[in-house]
């Protein structure tokens, strides 16, 4: 039931002192001469800034890869389409220098907002056994998940926060995901966007040589 990558080509060094923030590269990502402020996803403004060292030049070009340039020293560009783009900045003083490399736009999962609500699922429990009968599945019967809207890449499955990190796929679904504590014990969530189809699994290790275990989730 529904509710309601810079190629750097200057004479510098290249320092990457971004971080992650709820599963997508945002904030700031500090490239050696300039830097860029703001969601790399699609339809989110992002500000191109450059060093103090550099500010001071008489005159700036920037071309953002996608056919788009500036000549302003610190612009805003907002990417329609995910993918990499080859960005440059050429500094004019004295001498001319070229600051280039590649920038990673994300599609904007504008959709996240639909998944709050409390759905039915179906529910299955799957153990893969390195030994006969190899893959066992049980149904276990239908049961109620709660999803919980944070942001347009957090979103809430029960208490567990989960965190969106397919940004570039091609296709019509969005992903989200979730650590319990190791590579061994995760969580993944998907949904179609077109068919608003939802898979929710919980994967984790049993043992040495015991395979592991898996919940299922299936709407509709």
């Amino acid at each position: 039931m529904k509710p309601n990558s810079l190629h750097f080509t200057a004479l510098a060094f290249l320092l990457i002192s971004g971080i992650l923030v709820s599963g997508c590269r945002k904030t700031t990502i500090h490239i050696y001469n300039f830097s860029l402020t703001g969601d790399t996803l699609t339809g989110h403004a992002i500000q191109f800034v450059p060093d103090k060292s550099i500010a001071g030049n008489s005159s700036f070009f920037w071309d953002f890869g996608d056919g788009s340039t500036s000549t302003l020293p610190s612009p805003t560009h907002t990417y329609q389409k995910y993918g990499s783009f080859f960005v440059s900045l050429m500094i004019n003083n004295d001498t001319v220098h070229t600051i280039e490399n590649y920038i990673t736009i994300y599609k904007d999962p504008v959709y996240t907002s639909q998944l709050a609500g409390t759905w039915t699922f179906h529910y299955y429990y799957t153990n893969a056994s390195p030994k006969p009968p190899y893959h066992t599945r049980y149904f276990i019967g239908d049961i109620a998940l709660k999803i919980t809207y944070i942001n347009m890449v957090t979103i809430l499955i029960g208490s567990d926060t989960f965190t969106y990190f397919n940004p570039n796929s091609p296709s019509s679904t969005i992903m989200f995901s979730h650590n319990f504590g190791s590579t061994l014990n995760y969580g993944v969530f998907s949904y179609d966007t077109m068919v608003h189809n939802m898979y929710y699994y919980h994967t984790w290790h049993v043992s040495a040589g015991s395979g592991e275990a898996k919940d299922e989730y299936y709407y509709p």
